[in-house]
């Protein structure tokens, strides 16, 4: 497995973009709710729309959360989490049957084995499963029928509580149990590690998460730190994650280790001696993720600027154009940003052209579970196109300029950035650089 920058499947609608800009990143991240529910989209994407190596995320660790939190407006499971609940079987159906999460203890010695194969069988086997069969065929004589570069062990969350021990313990054995199925199913094995952000800073913790996962024959590791946003990380907060994957690395350094939410101090941890591997995000999102709900949120046009390497709302770009004089495409181009998308866009005046990235219609919204109505601003198709291929080219070029360069060069980079911005933003919108470049100092 030679990807570093992965996206993640967002909606059918997004298929559209991840194929006409592939050139932008190097493999994909699927959810298997996602698969579950629309199999045949994702199947048909796959294998006749993109040349790109995949994963799937058999996303175990929603069965373990309230069903309030996997529930509808309706009160009923939500019905991509019950597809996966049928498919991976007993005892998940307990959740149907009595309306509960499951718990540790539902699972033992008689029911792990099965439910360890059936969830490794869906991610080798369901992409190609659910292929009409002309299709089907067509693709066995073509012999392009196409599995994920890895299957993930069940897993479940864990927190730094009275729970940790049965989760853990559970995990464990999801991990051994899986394992043993590495020949059949002929795929490296990995773990996927989701932790709650206060058992970062719980060495003891920690301390054993990392023996028992280095410990293991697992083949790679995927880790996702539940609401771990990089920009608002305490130092103390990002030293943790730093050093959880350093030490991950200098023990299993023919391992792979990847982060399934991350941003920019993500894609800088690369940087670092290779500690890691790679990095998962969505389009123009998902650089950090709450555990629960499992669900999405309500899109905002924001554009990712460069310099401070977090999206901006309108205002607060408007502003940096103004206080920094940015009245020619060529100033924009130099300062700003001058990627392909950018250039394209701004060619005359700045400040027309660059309101492109921020059209928006207002919508009346419902939420379900409140039946309250608010309006939003809905971005224009042409705004979030522009901010989707804007984000993709940076983040391309981020990935590139990091193999490219020294991490103390980059953290240099970082200050002087903060400086040049401190007199025109707060600490709140720029403080992160200056927590990352002396994390990135620090040993």
């Amino acid at each position: 497995m030679k990807e570093s920058h992965f996206l993640r499947y967002g909606t059918s609608s997004e298929q559209k973009y991840m194929a006409s800009y592939q050139h932008t990143y190097d493999g994909i991240a699927i959810n298997g709710n996602m698969l579950a529910h629309i199999s045949k989209s994702i199947s048909l994407f796959v294998h006749k729309d993109i040349g790109k190596e995949f994963f799937i995320d058999p996303m175990t660790h929603s069965f373990q959360h309230e069903t309030e939190k996997i529930s509808s407006a309706s009160g009923r499971i939500k019905s991509s989490i019950k597809k996966l609940i049928e498919i991976y079987g007993n005892p998940l159906k307990l959740i149907l049957d009595e309306f509960r999460p499951i718990t540790a203890t539902d699972f033992n010695t008689n029911n792990i084995p099965k439910f360890v194969a059936t969830v490794l069988g869906f991610q080798k086997d369901h992409i190609r499963r659910s292929l009409d069969e002309e299709y089907s065929d067509y693709i066995d004589y073509l012999e392009i029928s196409k599995e994920p570069i890895f299957l993930i062990a069940p897993y479940f969350y864990m927190q730094s509580d009275r729970t940790f021990d049965d989760w853990f313990s559970l995990n464990s054995r999801m991990i051994n149990e899986s394992i043993k199925l590495k020949a059949e199913y002929k795929k490296d094995i990995f773990a996927e590690l989701v932790i709650d952000k206060k058992l970062l800073c719980d060495e003891d913790k920690i301390n054993k998460i990392l023996k028992t996962y280095s410990d293991s024959k697992i083949d790679g590791l995927l880790y996702w730190i539940n609401g771990f946003d990089e920009t608002q990380a305490t130092v103390d907060e990002l030293s943790a994650v730093k050093d959880f994957v350093v030490k991950y690395k200098r023990s299993n350094p023919n391992k792979k280790i990847i982060s399934l939410y991350g941003g920019y101090f993500s894609e800088l941890l690369m940087g670092i001696s290779n500690a890691l591997d790679g990095v998962v995000h969505g389009l123009e999102y998902g650089e950090s993720r709450e555990v629960v709900p499992v669900g999405g949120g309500i899109p905002i046009s924001k554009y990712y600027f460069p310099d401070i390497k977090k999206r901006m709302p309108e205002l607060r770009m408007s502003k940096i154009l103004l206080v920094l004089k940015i009245d020619t495409p060529v100033k924009f181009h130099k300062q700003i940003c001058d990627c392909k998308k950018c250039k394209e866009t701004i060619v005359k005046d700045v400040l027309p052209d660059f309101n492109r990235y921020f059209k928006a219609k207002p919508k009346i919204i419902k939420f379900k579970k409140t039946g309250n109505t608010r309006e939003i601003d809905y971005p224009e198709r042409e705004s979030k196109e522009l901010c989707l291929f804007h984000y993709l080219e940076v983040k391309n070029k981020e990935f590139k300029y990091i193999k490219e360069h020294g991490i103390s060069d980059i953290a240099n980079e970082l200050t002087k950035v903060h400086e040049k911005y401190k007199e025109h933003l707060n600490e709140m919108e720029i403080g992160h650089l200056e927590r990352w470049a002396k994390v990135l100092s620090d040993g």
